[in-house]
């Protein structure tokens, strides 16, 4: 929880001393319909920073999400992420990151992963299209939460059988990303991950995110999303795979 703090923190930071043009922020307000772990109607805040630079871009994020049905709170999660790169307008890109999140109704206590990677640049057309894929090593921590109490070290698989689940795995990157001009003001965004653990392959997890945003004027727009997140191998009474269809609204200058 503490390090998701200290993500929000800097974002906060930065964007306080972000005053030259290279600067963007964004805020948005969002209704998500959940499917897996939650299964209901959520309301989210996010934001971010970015900073775009021929040399070292910078980009923060972060997000709350809160749901509550019959004066019973049935969903509250935050998380936070930043990550720079080096020459990301060229063919290959170096790149550090870091993301962490809590969601205890989702079953993860605390999760932070690190990844040190590089981006390999297939097709690029400024402002129109560019598609991209990316490798990475990934230092990946999670902390499952069982019901009332949350084991540290042992617990149980989906399929029952005992395993050391919560703690640091390496896992491997692999990222495939598409920003696509649709039309004037319409744009088309997809990102794909597959992380596999380095010593066992049938421990993987999958992350899929497509988005549509529609300018509605100079700094509003309408955006529109769906996510895929699926983790091979979970405890008992977490499942495999969460889905979010998500609507709202985002406001960039």
């Amino acid at each position: 929880m503490r390090k998701v703090l200290a993500i929000l923190l800097l974002v906060a930071c930065v964007g306080s001393v972000s005053a030259q043009k290279k600067w963007a922020w964004n805020f948005g307000a969002n209704g998500t319909l959940n499917s897996g772990n939650v299964n209901n109607i959520t309301f989210s805040h996010n934001g971010g920073v970015d900073r775009n630079d021929s040399i070292l871009a910078f980009s923060a994020n972060y997000k709350f999400v809160y749901g509550k049905q019959d004066s019973v709170t049935n969903n509250l999660g935050i998380n936070g992420g930043v990550q720079f790169d080096v020459w990301q307008y060229d063919r290959w890109s170096p790149f550090v990151s870091d993301m962490a999140e809590r969601n205890t109704y989702k079953g993860l206590d605390f999760k932070n992963a690190f990844l040190f990677g590089v981006k390999y640049r297939i097709l690029t057309k400024p402002g129109v299209y560019d598609y991209s894929i990316s490798g990475a090593l990934v230092g990946d921590y999670t902390n499952y939460h069982f019901g009332d109490a949350t084991k540290s070290d042992e617990g149980l698989t989906s399929d029952g059988k005992a395993d050391t689940l919560s703690g640091w795995k390496a896992r491997v990157s692999l990222r495939f990303k598409v920003k696509q001009k649709i039309s004037d003001g319409v744009n088309f965004k997809l990102t794909v991950f597959y992380q596999p653990n380095v010593f066992d392959f049938s421990d993987y997890l999958w992350n899929g995110v497509a988005s549509i945003d529609t300018k509605l004027n100079k700094n509003l727009s309408l955006s529109m999303g769906l996510t895929y997140d699926y983790k091979s191998v979970v405890p008992e009474g977490v499942k495999n795979q969460d889905i979010m269809a998500t609507v709202g609204l985002k406001w960039t200058f």
